[in-house]
């Protein structure tokens, strides 16, 4: 069944008082559902943001790794 949740009960607890985004990726699929995906992460307790992405979608890609690297300084080479 494709809405039944298959994250194992507490999976998420070891993550409290930190910073959790959640990531839907494939969304290019024809079949993807990223509003049940999204509503699934947010029952689960995401509060952050949810970046969905597709490999096919380059800003979808940029705007996950700024998120990730964060303000970085450049290290000459």
């Amino acid at each position: 069944d494709r809405d039944t949740c298959r994250l194992p009960p507490g999976l998420l607890d070891v993550y409290v008082g930190k910073r959790v985004i959640g990531v839907i990726t494939k969304t290019d699929l024809p079949e993807a559902r990223p509003d049940a995906a999204e509503a699934l992460l947010r029952q689960h307790g995401i509060q952050g943001s949810i970046y969905r992405i597709s490999s096919y979608d380059a800003v979808s890609i940029d705007a996950l790794k700024r998120v990730l690297l964060g303000p970085c300084e450049r290290t000459p080479r």
